[in-house]
């Protein structure tokens, strides 16, 4: 768990974790940085503009994982056609959430496909778990702000 307020011009997460054998362990991180969870930076990634992004690009951010908080990366892929469950085919920009491991090695955790019009909606989502792995997919979507300019006729 973690709980951020934003006084003194600062970024403060009180963070809490309970491990395997129940044991909580509690810290904290104050940064003039922003902070982001796993949710929240997959959100403020869909407001890039990845028109300005290169294949390969890495974006670093702060993220709070409970235990501490670090330095992690997103890399811009590249653009590719996307099919969702609802059999319509989008033009998508490709994003990983990396994680490395001490040997420098990248694992990537999710790789996620949102459209590449103005409302950058997910299209798939695809995760690499410890015990699996799993797949979430765009249904339906109504109501959005911009023309769907992604679809592919």
């Amino acid at each position: 768990k973690v709980w951020y307020n934003y006084s003194g011009g600062k970024t403060n997460c009180d963070l809490w974790f309970k491990n395997r054998h129940g044991e909580v362990k509690t810290g904290k991180h104050s940064t003039a940085k922003e902070v982001y969870d796993m949710i929240s930076m997959l959100n403020r990634a869909r407001s890039w503009d990845a028109k300005n992004l290169k294949p390969g690009q890495k974006i670093k951010f702060q993220m709070a994982e409970g235990k501490h908080v670090e330095e992690q990366t997103i890399i811009y892929r590249r653009k590719e056609v996307i099919k969702a469950n609802n059999d319509v085919k989008y033009n998508c920009h490709t994003l990983s959430f990396v994680e490395y491991d001490e040997k420098g090695k990248e694992n990537e955790i999710v790789t996620f496909y949102v459209t590449d019009d103005d409302n950058h909606l997910p299209v798939r989502l695809d995760l690499n778990l410890k015990f699996g792995s799993a797949k979430a997919y765009l249904v339906t979507a109504k109501n959005y702000k911009h023309p769907m300019k992604s679809v592919v006729k």
